[in-house]
């Protein structure tokens, strides 16, 4: 080979060198760019979910979504938070299941919902929020004048319900409060989120007004 010909060969394979080189060193910012902006994308949907509870809220004495409103808008089941939840679509407040779908997590199905809310959906609640379309637990009973730091949705639990998933957000968790706010806080050794002072946000509560229980989500089959 002549020396220039061999010369030119080295200097495309240092460069190649260089390119993947640079290439692997930035794949792990690049992921944590990708993780950031799901948290940012949930978190919009978690606050944009929450004032269409308020809205709920003010069409119904205060309440958010339950058990005595479920009767009202005769929509059967409340176990889940998918059963609650539906009672915004039977009620016009929401037209979107995408707001409830949170992408990556094990409890939600993998592709988003359809998104298509007929005026059947509507009416027959079953067709709206199916299993796995639904990432986020729900503080069931709670009222709009109850404690502004309470919280009032938070995700993703793992498929088994017993712990928040810490491979969807880095290791935390997101929690939407009553006032409207979000923020994602670490998880335990135990999967629950717990705040600067230690405490386990899911159970060490600020005192409500309101007796409250936390609903999780229908897991999706697959």
């Amino acid at each position: 080979m002549p020396a220039n010909n061999k010369s030119k060969f080295t200097m495309i394979a240092v460069l190649g060198a260089i390119f993947l080189g640079a290439i692997l060193c930035a794949l792990p910012f690049l992921s944590k760019q990708l993780d950031r902006a799901l948290i940012a994308e949930t978190a919009s949907n978690g606050r944009s979910t929450k004032l269409v509870m308020d809205t709920f809220a003010m069409d119904n004495d205060g309440l958010y979504p339950g058990e005595d409103s479920a009767e009202f808008y005769e929509i059967a089941g409340s176990a889940t938070s998918n059963d609650l939840f539906k009672q915004l679509f039977a009620s016009d407040h929401m037209n979107s299941e995408k707001h409830f779908w949170i992408k990556g997590a094990k409890i939600c199905n993998e592709d988003e919902p359809d998104d298509v809310i007929t005026i059947d959906e509507k009416f027959n609640p079953p067709e709206t929020l199916k299993a796995g379309d639904n990432g986020w637990s729900y503080f069931a009973g709670l009222k709009n004048t109850d404690h502004p730091d309470h919280p009032l949705l938070t995700a993703p639990f793992h498929n088994d319900l017993k712990a928040i998933d810490p491979e969807v957000f880095e290791g935390r968790a997101l929690i939407v409060f009553i006032d409207g706010s979000s923020r994602s806080f670490p998880l335990t050794d135990d999967g629950l989120p717990t705040n600067d002072m230690g405490f386990d946000l899911l159970h060490q509560l600020p005192n409500s007004k309101s007796p409250t229980t936390l609903l999780h989500p229908d897991p999706s089959p697959d």
